[in-house]
């Protein structure tokens, strides 16, 4: 953690003294020696929360010159490695009290999405109360900045509410959170995929950034999920590993509910553990200290939408140009994008 630390530190000075091209490279060489030799993130509970603060600490300076010129490009610890767990790790005694909690908690709050609880949901459950508690205590910290927002648009969309804690699980709420795969975003959309559902990425701007539209995105995507699926919990594996994964496993299984298909092996690990994590960031979400979460959050983001006739540089716009990238996170460069005709 030492030598990680001092890296980043040269990155951090690039970054102030405006060489961020530098800062960039330090950051990511500084996230890269955490990781062991033979796997892709670290796995001590200590050095991953390590990691992670790490990687925040590193987009926020990154936020000081916009996200790179070509998105998803990042070589770091993602934040969306929270889809990524193939096997949870929690002690015994972590589950029983995990399970204790749910028992106490049962009638508390209602849901709008159905909550089973097992053993895949508890050792999730489990590990988050330990492990990953810096990690989804930060993440729902930051969720404060996107929540309203988000409940209203799936409102608007006939969306369940409960399922902006994909977001927690996906990116824990970072607007420029990239994944090696070129996903980006809170709700981490593909290039393809955002394309498809409206979210323009060029040199000049990548919507999957906006908070806004991404998750206007995320929840026409959700609901032609449903639509095919007819169940939430298969709606969510398929968001985390693609409809047509999701569809061949079933062809293959004859599994007809996302428990079934998930104890036939037939979907790799990390999405047989997505949807326990996004009921476990549900439960969590929805009555967090009860679950061991002192939570701050932070202020919901307070803007409004100005229409502009042709492309401005940032600094002839407001003198904080740090804020108004702060509220327009899709801007890869300091100029804004010549809006279309009509």
């Amino acid at each position: 953690m030492t030598r990680a630390s001092e890296i980043f530190a040269r990155g951090r000075e690039a970054a102030l003294a405006g060489d961020f091209d530098c800062a960039r490279e330090y950051f990511a060489r500084a996230i890269d020696a955490l990781r062991p030799p033979s796997g892709p993130a670290p796995s001590d509970p200590q050095l991953l929360d390590f990691s992670y603060q790490l990687y925040e600490s590193a987009l926020r300076y990154e936020a000081l010159a916009g996200p790179a010129e070509e998105a998803g490009t990042s070589d770091g610890l993602m934040a969306s490695e929270l889809t990524e767990i193939a096997e949870p790790q929690a002690s015994e005694q972590a589950i029983v009290d995990a399970k204790e909690a749910i028992a106490s908690d049962a009638g508390a709050v209602t849901y709008d999405i159905p909550i089973t609880v097992n053993d895949s949901v508890l050792k999730v459950l489990a590990a988050f109360q330990t492990d990953l508690h810096g990690v989804i205590g930060r993440g729902l910290a930051r969720s404060g900045r996107y929540i309203p927002m988000i409940h209203r648009i799936f409102q608007e969309e006939g969306i369940p509410r409960d399922l902006a804690q994909i977001a927690l699980i996906e990116s824990s709420f970072l607007a420029h959170a990239s994944s090696p795969m070129k996903a980006h975003g809170i709700w981490q959309f593909m290039p393809r995929t955002g394309r498809h559902y409206g979210l323009t990425a060029n040199s000049i701007v990548d919507e999957r950034s906006d908070p806004e539209k991404a998750t206007r995105a995320a929840a026409r995507y959700l609901s032609y999920l449903h639509e095919l699926f007819n169940d939430w919990y298969l709606a969510m594996a398929a968001y985390n590993a693609g409809e047509g994964k999701i569809l061949r496993a079933m062809q293959r299984t004859g599994a007809h509910d996302f428990w079934e298909l998930s104890a036939s092996g037939t979907i790799r690990p990390q999405t047989q553990n997505y949807v326990p994590a996004v009921i476990a960031a549900t439960l969590i979400a929805r009555n967090p200290g009860h679950y061991g979460f002192d939570v701050e959050y932070e202020e919901p983001l307070e803007y409004e939408t100005v229409l502009l006739d042709r492309p401005v540089h940032l600094r002839h716009l407001a003198a904080s140009v740090g804020t108004l990238k702060s509220l327009n996170p899709e801007l890869t460069t300091s100029i804004t994008p010549r809006q279309p005709e009509g």
